[in-house]
């Protein structure tokens, strides 16, 4: 394709052409001039066309190039989103070894504290011991519920390592991924304030129990060695019947 200097070029050569020999005012050198005229103006209004083209397909590709630039830039920040939440969703996910081992810790000491009840209820007999029988039968019930409330615990924490932790960088991915790390997170943390509550109860349980169990001796009932031996392992000497 004719550059527009080619074509003035050309336009111009071809007019010398059409004058050669003829004066300015004739008729022919002026429709020579006429003709050269029109060639420049085509020339001149397809040239600015071809600029104007040749700029607007430039500000296309640029436009483009940065539309393209801005999507891999969210793409990669979804990425690293996405590898963030992962990460966040391992971290709470590896405290469950820790948090099942408390909790096994607190199913023993509290079987163990189960026996103690029975066997202290067991010297609770008769009008003399009523309150205090009352007090350890109200004892076992709660040790009952707190042990519901425990499997509970026992089943979140299944369900937070069964679900799935793959997502997509996706807005959908991560939206449902950040609800996922979130909920993790929530679970974990409910589940070690309810096992602190839990221990709490039990240091708790046990200190009425070694009440009873002081009250029930002031009163006269016996406790072979084997069971103060028994009693002395739920909680520390010191808080142990004598």
């Amino acid at each position: 394709e004719q550059t527009f200097k080619e074509k003035q070029s050309k336009a111009q050569a071809e007019f010398r052409k059409r004058v050669a020999g003829q004066k300015k005012d004739s008729p022919r050198y002026k429709s020579a001039e006429k003709i050269l005229r029109e060639q420049l103006t085509k020339a001149q209004f397809e040239y600015r066309k071809q600029v104007s083209e040749q700029q607007r397909k430039r500000q296309a590709e640029a436009e483009a190039k940065r539309k393209k630039e801005l999507e891999q830039a969210r793409k990669r920040r979804n990425e690293q989103r996405l590898s963030s939440m992962r990460e966040e969703v391992s971290a709470s996910l590896s405290r469950i070894p820790r948090l099942e081992s408390r909790m096994q810790g607190i199913k023993a000491k509290r079987k163990k504290l189960g026996e103690g009840i029975r066997l202290v209820s067991s010297k609770a007999e008769g009008e003399k011991f009523r309150g205090i029988s009352q007090r350890l039968d109200r004892l076992s019930l709660e040790l009952e519920s707190k042990g519901k409330e425990l499997a509970g615990l026992t089943k979140d924490l299944i369900t937070a390592k069964s679900s799935s932790s793959g997502g997509s960088a996706t807005p959908a991915g991560l939206e449902k991924m950040e609800e996922r790390a979130l909920g993790v997170k929530r679970t974990m943390g409910r589940v070690d304030l309810e096992l602190d509550k839990a221990e709490a109860h039990y240091k708790s349980s046990t200190q009425l129990l070694f009440f009873c169990v002081g009250e029930l001796v002031r009163g006269g009932a016996n406790f072979s060695p084997k069971e103060k031996t028994s009693i002395r392992a739920l909680s520390a000497p010191a808080a142990s019947p004598k």
